[in-house]
């Protein structure tokens, strides 16, 4: 879905350009029929594209997130165990912030305990070099089963609806060997080990870059007196 999204978007800001220039040189080529109201003209086509822009910027950056969230607040949603996971091309957005789209591989279980091969492609954060193995819950409608989506753990407590249907699965019979999920420049999957791996690291680099800032401003103290 998230390629589809990414189609989508490009496809209206090359319409939205097409129309633009076609009226531009609709302009130029008629310019006695419009000059007695040039500056409206001028000022309105300038509004427009700034309206235009402002919206394009919102929609291209939200679009994905207001699904994932609304189909999770519906209760929408399928635990799905990853099996593997391939590069597949990288994007870029309006806000220029870079993506790498993964192809994802999947089985989805359904609350009726039935399994499906499912294959989708996730917008993940641009420095994710590989996706581990492991259960994670994803956007699920059996009317628009192209709407895959992985979703943030911390969006699973959005609803009850969603609540709901992650104690179905823990009570369930199935084996869950959770992933951590979350957004951060795009979605990050990864192994509760290793993101306490990387909490642990950070602390330890503002540990000591407070500290250096201590040394430094004691160096600087005893150079005063």
């Amino acid at each position: 879905m998230q390629y589809k999204l990414w189609k989508r978007t490009n496809w209206i800001s090359y319409i939205y350009f097409i129309l633009l220039i076609a009226l531009v040189v609709y302009g130029l080529l008629n310019m006695d029929a419009w000059s007695n109201h040039r500056m409206e003209i001028i000022v309105a086509l300038v509004l427009i594209n700034v309206f235009f822009g402002i919206w394009y910027r919102w929609y291209d950056i939200n679009v994905d997130r207001n699904m994932i969230t609304k189909m999770t607040a519906n209760g929408s949603i399928a635990l799905a165990h990853i099996d593997n996971a391939v590069k597949f091309r990288m994007i870029r957005n309006s806000a220029g912030t870079k993506f790498y789209l993964w192809q994802i591989k999947a089985h989805r279980y359904d609350q009726y305990g039935q399994v499906a091969e499912i294959s989708y492609i996730e917008k993940m954060n641009f420095d994710t070099q590989s996706i581990p193995q492991g259960h994670v819950y994803v956007t699920y409608d059996p009317n628009k089963v192209e709407r895959v989506f992985t979703i943030p753990n911390t969006l699973l407590g959005v609803s009850q609806a969603s609540m709901d249907k992650v104690k179905t699965y823990e009570s369930s019979k199935l084996k869950i060997q959770y992933l951590n999920v979350y957004y951060k420049d795009g979605i990050i999957i990864e192994r509760y080990a290793d993101s306490l791996k990387k909490e642990q690291l950070r602390n330890q680099i503002a540990a000591q870059a407070d500290q250096d800032e201590k040394s430094e401003n004691i160096n600087v103290i005893g150079e005063v007196h």
